[in-house]
């Protein structure tokens, strides 16, 4: 049932819709293809084909694509997302504020690469620190951790280290499982490697 709920949404979102300006049904056809090409690599880059859990990566992938649909396909999910997008536009563009006060108004205004993206880098790492220090980080993380590993059936570490990465970065992600390293499985090992590319 999961295999034809996942053929089902993947190919009713490829050919299920009428095509935009300069689109053509091939073009979704290499899409779906490139996405079962990418999990037979996946497949036989694993040291144990038969303990793939089949069903973890049928529910990833569905609710993968069931997010995609609902963001670009209604107008809802559209808005919602286009709205926490001007929200975090809006939120990083504080950064400049502190870029004028480091270096000066005029490297502010002139959006400079490097002086722009470090300001938002800093202050990004440090509201995230501010929100650990107060215990909302670990709250969010432990809930998103909790629904992972209701709905994809994963480990409690990879759980955690995937819940944390967009919030503190896919690099101080696995800090959060440290203590757990020695404890942890090959496969949970590779999972926990694999979410940082």
């Amino acid at each position: 049932m999961g295999w034809l709920a996942l053929l089902a949404i993947v190919f009713g979102s490829a050919f299920g819709f009428e095509l935009q300006d300069n689109s053509t049904y091939g073009d979704r056809a290499i899409s779906v293809l490139g996405l079962f090409v990418f999990q037979l690599c996946f497949w036989a880059a694993s040291h144990k084909h038969s303990l793939v859990p089949w069903p973890t990566v049928i529910v990833g992938l569905f609710i993968q694509q069931a997010i995609a649909l609902f963001v670009l396909k209604s107008g809802a999910g559209f808005a919602i997302f286009s709205w926490i997008a001007t929200l975090a536009g809006d939120f990083l563009g504080c950064a400049q504020e502190g870029v004028a006060f480091f270096f000066s108004r005029e490297i502010a205004d002139a959006h400079w690469f490097f002086a722009s993206t470090l300001g938002a880098i800093i202050f990004f790492i440090a509201f995230v620190q501010m929100m650990y220090y107060l215990g909302v980080m670990q709250w969010i993380i432990k809930h998103f951790a909790w629904l992972f590993f209701k709905l994809m059936n994963v480990s409690g570490a990879e759980a955690v280290v995937a819940a944390g990465s967009p919030f503190v970065g896919q690099g101080e992600s696995a800090c959060l499982v440290k203590p757990f390293v020695d404890l942890m499985t090959p496969s949970e090992l590779r999972t926990l490697y694999s979410l940082h590319f």
